[in-house]
């Protein structure tokens, strides 16, 4: 199964492919907590009330590591 990390780099390709397809800066982390929401619910769907707290870490972290990369890149 995929780590807690692999997750966070899924989000973060999948977020970048949506900026690709044109979505609005201003919406990518709103994006990112969405897609955590999402992994959280179908990686730990039959824990219940966690599954929402690992999505919103799931998310929050992508959009740390966006960010981070995006810093160190320059941009």
């Amino acid at each position: 199964m995929m780590g807690e990390a692999g997750i966070a780099v899924l989000i973060v390709a999948l977020v970048s492919l949506l900026k690709t397809a044109g979505l609005q800066s201003r919406y990518l982390p709103v994006a990112a907590l969405l897609l955590g929401l999402l992994a959280g619910l179908a990686f730990h769907v039959l824990e219940g009330l966690p599954a929402f707290s690992y999505g919103l870490g799931y998310g929050l972290l992508a959009c740390g590591l966006y960010s981070s990369i995006k810093a160190m890149a320059g941009r």
